[in-house]
């Protein structure tokens, strides 16, 4: 298992690495990434696989986190939107999804004088097949505040024990 906890800090050949590792069946668990993480993405592009962050802040429509009752969760607060005890750890980008299952997300608003109203829907939390092995994306902030947030060490236990679960082809 192969945890990426501050995407950006690597460098290509990091990246190489990763991939080569999931490439023999391993599972990766990839910390947040922003938009100024020009290594990281382009590593994923090379791959074809193409993430397109959103911000996740929202504004002053609000961008509301949805957390599912599922084992990733456990122990934590969840099934409805995220409240006060994840104010540390939510994300500054969603992901337009990629496919895989998703395990968190988000939605917001466009109404503005610019674009056409909708509501868009971004994923927060999701694991994807990649060739023999597995990614594990969580945009959730837990890996700098493991040591000082409960929530955040609890989180990232629950990934950890998912990505367990990619390696016994449970998901």
């Amino acid at each position: 298992m192969v945890i990426a906890a501050n995407p950006g800090a690597l460098s290509e050949k990091d990246w190489d690495s990763v991939f080569d590792r999931i490439e023999q069946g391993n599972v990766a668990i990839v910390g947040p990434l922003h938009k100024r993480d020009d290594i990281a993405l382009r590593a994923f592009a090379n791959r074809g696989i193409d993430i397109k962050l959103h911000l996740a802040i929202g504004s002053w429509m609000g961008c509301y986190h949805w957390l599912p009752n599922s084992e990733l969760f456990e122990g934590l607060p969840c099934g409805r939107l995220a409240s006060e005890p994840y104010v540390d750890v939510l994300p500054w980008y969603g992901m337009t999804e990629l496919g895989g299952q998703v395990w968190a997300g988000s939605i917001r608003n466009t109404i503005s004088r610019f674009e056409k109203p909708a509501i868009l829907w971004f994923s927060e939390i999701e694991t994807i097949r990649a060739g023999k092995g597995w990614l594990i994306f969580s945009q959730y902030r837990v890996f700098d505040k493991i040591k000082t947030n409960s929530l955040a060490a609890r989180l990232a236990f629950n990934l950890v024990r998912i990505a367990r679960d990619c390696l016994d082809n449970q998901i």
